[in-house]
C-alpha cells in the first residue's frame, strides 16, 4: 500500500511538471502539489494502520470462534478418536485463521517421532523427526523453537521458524507449530487454549472408559463379567454360535479347607487357563462365584464338545497354592445361539446341559438336548 502510494505521488508530480509542455494547459506550481504528499503519506499510513487493526481483529474473531465451536462439540464426547477428530478440526480452523500458520501433531515411536495429523499450508506430508531434535521431557517442557530438517522445510514449501508444545495429559505427544518468519503469538496462545481444551476432553474419555471397563470387568478375574457376555450374546446371537456354560466341581470343599483367599487364588487360576484354552476370536467370562462361561462365535457341535473338553482338562490339573495343592473338576454345558432365543434362554439351556454332566459323573462335556428339559437345574 505505502508503495503504491508512493508511486501514485510521483506520477502526480511527474503529471504536473510536464502537464504544461504535453497538453499546452496552463503552469501549475509543483511545490503545491509536492505539499500535498505529505498529507497523502499520513492518510496512507493510517488506512493501513486502519486495515491492519480490522485484519487481525477479524483473524482473532475467527480464532475465537474455532476454540468456542471446539468447546461445544467436546461437550459430552466419551470417544477418543471422536475427540481427535474433533481436534483435527480445530486446528485446520486456526491455521485458516491465521495465514502462513503450519501445525504439525507428532507421537512418539522410538527414536522417532511420527506425525499423526497436520493442517495448514503444507506442500506434502510432514515427515518423521528425529527424538533428538525435542530435548527434555515432551510432556512437561515449555514452550521451545525446534531447528527445521531439510524434509520438514520441503514439505512446509517455505524456510519457517518452528516452536514445539506439548499436548498436557498425553505423554510422548507434541505439537509443531511453522510460520515464516517467525511463530506468530496469538497463534501460540490460541494453540495453548485448544491443546488444554482436548487434554481435558481426553482425561473425560479415559475415565469414562475406565468406569465402562470396570462395569464389564470381573474384578477378581480380569474376565469379562455376566453383563458384558450377555451383551455378547445378544449381539452374536444373528450369526449364530455356541454358549458353553462352566462350573467348577468340588470347588466348595476346596474353599472350605483352604480359605477364601485360597479360593480366589484358585478361581484366578482357573480363568487364566480357560483363556488359555479358547481360540482366538472367543470370549471367556466369569458369571459369578464358581460359575464361567465361554462363547464360541463360529463352528459346530463337534467344536464345542472339543472346546468345552479342551475346559475340562485345563481346569482338571492341580493347582498348587502356597503349601497346598487343590483339586477341581469341570463340567461343562453346550447351547447353539438361537437367532429367536435370547441370552438368557441361551444361558439357561446350556446351565441345564452343564448340570446333565454333571449328574452323569462331573468332568465331562454335555450339549444341549430336549432331553434335558427334564433336568432339575438347583435355584
Amino acid at each position: 500500500m505505502a508503495l503504491h502510494a508512493t508511486g501514485v505521488g510521483a506520477a502526480l508530480l511527474a503529471a504536473t511538471l510536464a502537464g504544461p509542455h504535453l497538453f499546452g494547459t496552463a503552469p501549475v506550481h509543483a511545490a503545491a502539489v509536492a505539499g500535498t504528499l505529505p498529507v497523502m503519506a499520513v492518510t496512507v499510513a493510517v488506512a493501513r494502520h486502519l486495515a491492519s487493526q480490522l485484519f487481525g481483529r477479524e483473524q482473532s474473531r475467527r480464532r475465537d470462534g474455532a476454540l468456542a465451536t471446539l468447546g461445544t462439540q467436546l461437550l459430552g464426547l466419551t470417544d477418543r478418536d471422536a475427540v481427535l477428530r474433533r481436534a483435527g478440526e480445530a486446528w485446520a480452523a486456526v491455521c485458516a485463521a491465521t495465514p502462513g500458520l503450519r501445525v504439525v501433531v507428532l507421537a512418539g515411536a522410538g527414536e522417532l517421532l511420527v506425525p499423526v495429523g497436520h493442517a495448514g499450508p503444507f506442500r506434502s506430508d510432514p515427515p518423521p523427526l528425529p527424538r533428538s531434535s525435542f530435548p527434555g521431557d515432551l510432556a512437561v517442557s515449555p514452550e521451545y523453537p525446534v531447528s527445521p530438517t531439510a524434509e520438514l522445510t520441503g514439505a512446509a514449501g517455505v524456510r519457517a521458524a518452528w516452536s514445539c508444545l506439548p499436548m498436557p495429559g498425553v505423554p510422548g505427544t507434541v505439537v509443531l507449530m511453522g510460520a515464516a518468519p517467525a511463530v506468530p503469538s496469538e497463534g501460540v496462545v490460541a494453540a495453548r487454549s485448544l491443546l488444554n481444551q482436548v487434554s481435558l476432553a481426553l482425561r473425560g474419555a479415559e475415565a469414562h472408559e475406565e468406569v465402562r471397563t470396570r462395569a464389564l470387568t470381573d474384578a477378581l478375574t480380569g474376565l469379562a463379567n455376566r453383563a458384558a457376555f450377555t451383551s455378547a450374546l445378544d449381539a452374536q446371537r444373528p450369526s449364530g454360535g455356541w454358549a458353553l456354560f462352566v462350573d467348577l466341581d468340588d470347588f466348595k470343599r476346596v474353599n472350605d479347607r483352604l480359605g477364601h483367599a485360597a479360593g480366589d487364588e484358585l478361581l484366578a487360576e482357573v480363568a487364566a487357563r480357560l483363556s488359555a484354552a479358547v481360540r482366538e476370536g472367543d470370549l471367556c467370562a466369569r458369571l459369578g462365584g464358581d460359575e464361567f462361561a465361554v462363547l464360541m462365535p463360529d463352528g459346530d457341535e463337534a467344536d464345542a464338545r472339543a472346546l468345552g473338553q479342551r475346559l475340562v482338562e485345563a481346569v482338571s490339573r492341580p493347582v498348587l497354592l502356597g503349601e497346598d495343592t487343590a483339586w477341581v473338576g469341570a463340567s461343562v454345558g453346550a447351547a447353539r445361539l438361537e437367532p429367536g432365543g435370547s441370552p438368557s434362554a441361551t444361558l439357561r439351556r446350556a446351565d441345564a446341559a452343564m448340570y446333565a454332566a454333571k449328574a452323569a459323573g462331573k468332568n465331562r462335556v454335555d450339549v444341549s438336548s430336549p432331553a434335558h428339559d427334564e433336568v432339575t437345574v438347583p435355584a
